[in-house]
């Protein structure tokens, strides 16, 4: 988890929704620079793309939520879970917007069902991360140490 423990607890309340937007233009950059690295080597529009999908639906949108879920002081789990229910709910209103409009010019549908995975192991992993670390910190609080003199 990212520390955010000097700031008073009432800036990280406050914080952990424009943490969401700063990391996405923090991520938008370095995912840029990254893809045009990659992209010299791969000359495949398939594989440019698929790079891209998973540099930004996977990676970015990752820690974008990972760095929202540490900035608050309690309910990183709850927090983490309510991600998750929100990208699941999107996906589906992506989804229902398919099937009703029909397929589009622009996006094909295996690429929308390659974003909506990509997306939603985002948020899972992000999940399973904050789950993780919250076990981990309870196991330190509960650990006892014994001090001689």
């Amino acid at each position: 988890m990212f520390e955010y423990g000097r700031l008073p607890i009432w800036v990280r309340w406050v914080g952990f929704i424009p943490m969401l937007a700063i990391t996405a233009v923090v991520v938008y950059f370095v995912a840029n620079i990254w893809l045009e690295v990659w992209f010299g080597y791969f000359s495949n529009e398939i594989v440019q793309y698929l790079l891209g999908r998973i540099a930004f639906n996977l990676i970015g949108i990752y820690f974008c939520l990972f760095a929202s879920i540490s900035m608050i002081p309690k309910g990183k789990i709850i927090l983490a879970s309510i991600y998750l229910g929100l990208i699941v709910l999107s996906l589906g209103f992506v989804g229902t917007s398919y099937i009703f409009m029909g397929p589009g010019e622009e996006y094909k549908l295996w690429q929308i069902v390659l974003e909506a995975v990509l997306t939603f192991s985002s948020g899972l992993l992000a999940l399973l991360t904050t789950i993780s670390w919250e076990k981990e910190q309870k196991e330190l609080a509960n650990k006892v140490t014994y001090t001689y003199d």
